[in-house]
């Protein structure tokens, strides 16, 4: 009788102990699914970049089309540099695909 309540004592203890291990493992985000979603923010955040760097590029082109006179040296200079920082950004976006 007291072997048999002992066994079942350890069964009882073993199962719990998996029980916990398997539930804390299922608690916590393993460090791939953190870094897919780091990399997913990342990607997000520079598409949003390219996005508002587009936009600008081509506000100030319509503007320079529309008003000839309004398309100044800085004007142009500022097109230059945003399409610049655009290129940047969309090769920090192409070498993010191709490491995802």
């Amino acid at each position: 009788m007291k072997r048999l309540s002992l066994f079942l004592g350890i069964a009882l203890s073993i199962s719990a102990l998996v029980g916990v291990i398997f539930g804390l493992d299922q608690r916590f985000a393993k460090s791939t699914e953190v870094e897919q979603v780091a990399m997913r923010l990342d990607q997000k955040i520079l598409e949003d970049q390219e996005f508002g760097l587009q936009k600008r590029i081509w506000l100030l082109e319509d503007r320079c089309k529309k008003e000839p006179s309004s398309c100044t040296p800085e004007v142009l200079e500022e097109i230059r540099m945003l399409k610049q920082d655009l290129q940047r950004v969309r090769e920090k976006l192409k070498r993010l695909y191709n490491k995802g």
